[in-house]
């Protein structure tokens, strides 16, 4: 084996090294990112319900008609849902 192909397997080597390395870090930051999304949906879904109860108890105190009323915090409410800007 010339001295090149020496010196190329060596790199090889180190780049598969790094790069077995580079994997293992991210494995902990991936799983961190993923525990914290799934809390961030869990939050998410316990606001949203909370949400429409609130706008439930307001209906049925006849303050609001209802859900599709056009009253402006049941209007943003609904945009907010679906993921719009408020109005």
């Amino acid at each position: 084996m010339s001295y090149y192909e020496k010196r190329i397997a060596d790199l090889e080597a180190r780049v598969a090294q790094l790069a077995r390395e580079q994997r293992m870090k991210a494995i902990p930051v991936e799983a961190k990112l993923l525990e914290r999304y799934a809390l961030m949906q869990a939050e998410n879904t316990r606001l949203r319900k909370a949400g429409d109860k609130l706008v439930f108890a307001l209906e049925a105190m006849d303050i609001i008609m209802d859900m599709d009323s056009e009253h402006p915090e049941v209007a943003e409410w609904n945009a907010a849902k679906e993921g719009k800007p408020s109005v």
